[in-house]
């Protein structure tokens, strides 16, 4: 928008006429934020657009001056979206950003406020990503990839020279190459003689001068001329294939009027894969429609003669966009054996777009970049200049399993190790790769106690793998089975074999720890876990993943050991310090273990012994011991402990040798997160989106107890079911199944149903009575988290719309764990079910269609609830099914939403 700060009312007036009769539909107004003329030329260009029956919405630029402020965007939605110049989108503002991903979140508060419809480009994140942010905030991504496909230069690039002519009318044009003349065609020209022509002669080996000459009468009217065609690729040997251009302007003969755009048709265009050669024929014909095809040219409308030849159908398995382009091209004749037929079949839609470009399933490369691309290659990643693809098919593509950097020389830059390593195939002797995070003793921590017992929840597969051909379809380890993830592999006992071989490292998927690496390089080994890592595993040689400056060498002496952070490790020690030297912990803290020397090594031989404090009310790390004596040698934690330091002396004045160090190691105590705090008050916490105000998601208007028994029907119920559900935003649920080979992605939408807020909760309707109690926590007692039970019917009506909620309801949460069980037959806890999984396509096409008998059991007055989604819903609490829900003190039930 700022480019356009001279505009004048005359130039967007000038500007919306133009792209109104190009059948652009819409300004993206792209602005960056604390531009000055913003808000003026905002203003210019929506009072126009309304005048002329225009169409803008915003883009806002997060990556020019910065971010902008969320209350600021919200202003401008709110002045403009209701401007009938502001795009939407099913009743919706439709509004755009570039980039912005650290301000996904504000996006929450945007849409609540302004109801927008919100479609941004977060092109750098990637599009799985990128929809996953901010809990799925974005309903749709733009991206600015224009170039979307690779091609070879020598795909591209012909030996030809081209030319362009603005002319009023026709005139011959000839080409003289090396003193030879040519006369050429025109290749496209514009529609009523006035416009650009444009052509190509190729050089057919000629070398020499060029030469265009447009003639007409006979007559030269104009000549243009260029560098000489020939082979000399320059003095360094390298030749660019850059356009070498030329141009020259006269008079016009005549003045002319160019027919309008509004009043042209289609008269060309293509498509892609199967439907190229449908469009190219059918987009000659007028009907181009812009779903399948691409529209080339446009010309005069006149009147086809319509098809005296059979429909045509799409073939057999394919979906409804062939379905116009076959039934008009078969009755013109042309029906093309790769896409129509004669006979009708049932439409099956297509999981993966018919649009996409054909992936690579297969390939290879040159030399060492031979595996590499075996993999990269068979996964959708093949780069032209790296690799060679072999075969190409349906895309089996794989979601990275850990986060990382890797690249090598050999690489080139390519990022083929990149690609692989983060999907759990990562040949040493080829990538060099570095966990994101590793920085010794500042591994960030995560949320989860329990990682301290890996040994009980991971294991290494007792059989060597090929793990170049470990990862099935769906992206898991065929070696650790469904419910587990592979973390790593140690190669110790295959090297031998040849290949990529090693014996995977699993853990349970709820339980897998954030990031392991295996620690200590060939040689002297000494591996040795740092802080906050717990060790697992010991080899002779490592695996994958390896530390920064790692190798996969074998050890002459000691060994490597497979650390993995313990991701509970910050909450655990963050009330905790090391003292300066020769100072105590104080009273009302636990010294928990000494040092010689503070961390800093600010110690010395006169003034020594450093304290480890926690400030907590019980120790948060207990049985803290140093290991590792005389040489330091046997200096590692058992898989029971965690590492809270590394030091070459300890707690003695004996120093390691050979550069080793002993470590600290330390049991966890459990109990310490049970201890609450009283620090602050239960409504005081950081973030946006909660608060100790009413819950948003009661709904105390109760149409569904007043409706009379004649009237409750099915139809009836669901309507109302649509209209209240809008108040609980959905779950949406994705997952996908290997069916017949092929992967099939699938998507459920969970919609909750509605529950009466305090207020209602407890009126006398149809439905089941809800509880009498409610729940509150023991008061005046901040050391317990105990809850007391109170009698709602003894409690004032007054006090309990003040300080209490219908207990807020976690049935969207129960629902989503039991669907995805249900697809994937994996447990919540990672374990798998007995019985398996649905299959799919069942799953998908009943759970919200109309399938259930209406005479099932009922759950207070909720009445003939047809759909599995609306009636399962129905039985955790509901308008109509108030049995489940009670009330709950408000504070602590927006504690429960915040978990839940």
């Amino acid at each position: 928008v700022s480019n356009m700060a001279e505009y004048m009312d005359l130039d967007w007036a000038d500007d919306i006429n133009k792209v109104k009769e190009a059948y652009i539909d819409a300004f993206a107004l792209n602005m960056a934020q604390g531009e000055e003329m913003n808000e003026k030329l905002v203003k210019a260009v929506f009072d126009k657009a309304e005048q002329l029956g225009f169409q803008l919405f915003f883009s806002f630029d997060y990556a020019g001056n910065g971010p902008w402020k969320k209350q600021v965007v919200i202003e401008m939605l709110q002045k403009y979206s209701g401007s009938p110049a502001h795009f939407r989108h099913e009743g919706k503002p439709f509004v755009s950003t570039f980039e912005g991903l650290a301000q996904a979140e504000d996006w929450v508060d945007i849409k609540a406020q302004t109801g927008c419809f919100f479609v941004p480009d977060w092109s750098s994140d990637g599009a799985k990503r990128a929809m996953e942010r901010a809990g799925g905030v974005a309903d749709g991504l733009f991206s600015w990839d224009a170039w979307a496909w690779e091609y070879k230069a020598s795909e591209l690039v012909s030996d030809e020279v081209f030319f362009s002519a603005l002319l009023t009318e026709d005139a011959e044009l000839h080409v003289v190459i090396g003193g030879s003349a040519y006369r050429s065609t025109w290749r496209n020209k514009p529609e009523g003689s006035a416009g650009i022509y444009h052509g190509g002669v190729p050089f057919d080996g000629r070398e020499g001068g060029v030469e265009f000459r447009l003639i007409r009468g006979g007559k030269t009217i104009m000549s243009v001329t260029g560098p000489d065609v020939g082979r000399n690729c320059g003095s360094d040997g390298y030749h660019n294939f850059n356009p070498t251009t030329g141009s020259k302007m006269m008079a016009a003969s005549r003045s002319v009027t160019v027919p309008s755009l509004s009043n042209q048709i289609c008269i060309g265009g293509w498509g892609a894969n199967d439907f190229n050669r449908l469009c190219k024929f059918t987009c000659s014909y007028g009907y181009c429609p812009k779903g399948a095809c691409v529209c080339t040219a446009l010309g005069t409308e006149f009147e086809y003669p319509n098809g005296s030849g059979p429909p045509g159908y799409a073939l057999e398995g394919r979906g409804s966009s062939y379905v116009g382009l076959c039934s008009s091209a078969c009755s013109y004749g042309f029906c093309p054996e790769e896409a129509c037929g004669l006979t009708q079949h049932p439409l099956i839609e297509p999981v993966v777009s018919p649009f996409q470009p054909p992936a690579c399933v297969s390939g290879t490369g040159p030399g060492d970049l031979a595996a590499l691309c075996s993999f990269t290659c068979r996964h959708g990643y093949c780069p032209i200049a790296a690799c060679i693809c072999l075969s190409q098919g349906e895309l089996d593509w794989l979601d990275a399993t850990v986060d990382l950097i890797a690249g090598t020389i050999k690489d080139d830059g390519h990022g083929l190790c990149a690609f692989a390593c983060s999907r759990g195939y990562c040949p040493f002797d080829k990538c060099v790769q570095r966990v994101i995070g590793d920085q010794g003793s500042q591994d960030a921590g995560g949320h989860d106690i329990e990682m301290v017992n890996l040994n009980q929840t991971c294991f290494r597969t007792e059989k060597c793998v090929d793990i170049e051909d470990d990862i099935d379809k769906l992206g898991y380890s065929k070696a650790c089975g469904r419910g587990y993830k592979r973390v790593g592999w140690d190669k110790s006992i295959c090297s031998g074999i040849g290949g990529t071989w090693g014996q995977p490292i699993c853990c349970k998927a709820g339980d897998a720890p954030e990031k392991c690496m295996w620690r200590g390089n060939g040689g002297d080994c000494n591996g040795q876990c740092h802080e906050g890592e717990v060790t697992l595993y010991k080899s002779g040689n490592g695996g994958w993943p390896i530390e920064s400056g790692g190798n996969n060498n074998q050890c002459s002496r000691g060994y490597k050991y497979f650390c993995c952070s313990m991701d509970s490790y910050e909450e655990l020690t963050d009330q905790c310090y090391w003292s300066g030297c020769e100072e105590s912990c104080k009273s009302d803290e636990h010294d928990v273990a000494t040092a010689v020397t503070t961390p800093d090594q600010s110690c010395n031989l006169f003034k020594y012994m450093s304290h480890y404090c926690c400030m907590s009310s019980q120790p948060s790390l207990r049985s803290c011991h140093w290991v590792g004596k005389g040489d330091c040698a046997d200096n590692t934690c058992s898989a029971n402990e965690v590492t809270l330091r590394t030091d070459s002396q300890g707690d003695s004045l004996l120093d390691c040798l050979w550069g080793r160090k002993k470590a600290l190691c330390c049991t966890p105590n459990d109990d310490i997160f049970e201890t609450p705090t009283c620090s602050k008050g239960l409504c005081e916490y950081p973030g946006s989106g909660y608060n100790c105000d009413e819950d948003l998601y009661a709904d105390d208007y109760s149409d569904e107890d007043e409706c009379e028994p004649e009237f409750c029907d099915a139809k009836y119920i669901s309507s109302q079911l649509d209209r209240r559900g809008s108040k609980r935003p959905p779950f949406n649920v994705s997952w996908q199944q290997v069916i017949n080979d092929i992967v099939h992605n699938f998507k459920l939408k969970l919609q909750m149903r509605a529950y009466p807020g305090s207020s209602n909760l407890h009126k006398s309707t149809r439905s089941t009575p809800a509880s009498n109690n409610a729940f509150r926590l023991v008061q005046n007692n901040c050391s317990s988290t105990e809850i007391e039970v109170l009698d709602r019917s003894t409690m004032a009506s007054d006090h309990i719309r003040a300080t209490y909620d219908t207990e807020h309801n976690p049935d969207g949460q129960y629902v989503r764990d039991f669907v995805r069980t249900l697809a994937t037959g994996i447990l919540p806890n990672g374990s798998a079910t007995s019985n398996g999984l649905l299959h799919g396509p069942d799953l998908a096409d009943n759970w919200n269609a109309d399938v259930l008998p209406s005479n099932l059991p009922r759950a207070g007055s909720s009445k003939e609830i047809l759909t599995p989604n609306g009636y399962l819903f129905d039985r955790l609490g509901s308008q109509g099914n108030r049995f489940p829900l009670l009330l709950c003190e408000r504070v602590m039930n927006q504690m429960k939403g915040r978990i839940f």
